[in-house]
């Protein structure tokens, strides 16, 4: 089943909170931890019939329209359709769902999930693949971050030489934006 090998388990800093116990006679291999911050333990229905999208996307906690993406660009199968064209899926598409919320949550790009989903099934794979997907990750967010704070830098050093008085012509910010342009006036 994609998205539920023992590796796709996310958990929040601090202790988890449960806003619902799970059901008492469910086994907990049918459990599902939603491992967001004010995390809940949803029963997954595994004996159950197919379920609708809209029921999917309750169960996952995401929207209609990112399910319907997620199946165009492959990240779960196509749904089978019923004889009245609604879509129709297995409760293991919850798991597979939430494993993609969860690595978007993180900063995982699509392209980056779908290389996470292919190393789960993949028969050789092993957690150092993951763990070094999981570090190239860290090392763009550190980059990311380093590139924040240049720009914050900037924009402090903008802010704090406007004189905020005078014709909006004088404006440094303005004119530290669009050089040329000012100089064309």
């Amino acid at each position: 089943m994609i998205g539920a090998g023992p590796h796709h388990l996310v958990l929040p800093e601090g202790p988890l909170q449960t806003h619902s116990a799970p059901p008492a006679k469910l086994p907990q291999s049918q459990q599902s931890l939603d491992s967001r911050p004010y995390s809940r333990v949803y029963a997954l229905p595994l004996e159950a019939d197919d379920m609708k999208i809209g029921e999917v996307a309750k169960a996952a906690g995401i929207g209609i329209d990112a399910i319907r993406f997620y199946e165009r660009e492959g990240l779960i199968p196509k749904a089978a359709r019923r004889p009245s064209g609604y879509r129709e899926y297995s409760p293991e598409v919850v798991v597979s769902l939430r494993f993609i919320r969860n690595a978007k949550d993180l900063g995982f790009s699509l392209r980056e999930i779908s290389e996470l989903l292919r190393l789960e099934v993949t028969q050789g794979a092993t957690p150092a693949d993951v763990k070094a997907l999981a570090e190239t990750k860290l090392d763009d967010i550190r980059e990311r971050i380093r590139a924040l704070q240049r720009m914050q830098r900037a924009l402090r050093k903008l802010i704090e030489t406007c004189p905020a008085g005078g014709p909006l012509g004088d404006c440094s910010i303005l004119h530290a934006l669009a050089p040329e342009q000012k100089k064309q006036r």
